[in-house]
C-alpha cells in the first residue's frame, strides 16, 4: 500500500475544499501552472497526470454549468 505524506494529503484536501466552495477556476489555474512547471523540468509523467486531472475537472465543471 502506498501512503502519502502529510503535506501531500493536506494539499489534496485543500484542493477538494476549493472545488466544493465553487473555486474550480482557481484550482484549474494552479494545476495548469504546476503542469507547465513539471513539463519545463522534463517531469513528463507528472505533467501528464496533471493534464489528465485538469481534463477530468474541466468535464465536471462543464457538466455542472449545464445543470444550472
Amino acid at each position: 500500500m502506498d501512503l502519502v505524506d502529510g503535506e501531500t494529503y493536506g494539499r489534496a484536501v485543500d484542493l477538494v475544499l476549493k472545488i466544493l466552495e465553487g473555486k474550480q477556476s482557481e484550482v484549474l489555474k494552479g494545476m495548469k501552472t504546476d503542469m507547465a512547471a513539471a513539463a519545463e523540468a522534463e517531469d513528463f509523467e507528472t505533467a501528464g497526470e496533471l493534464r489528465d486531472r485538469i481534463a477530468r475537472l474541466d468535464r465536471v465543471r462543464i457538466r455542472q454549468n449545464k445543470g444550472m
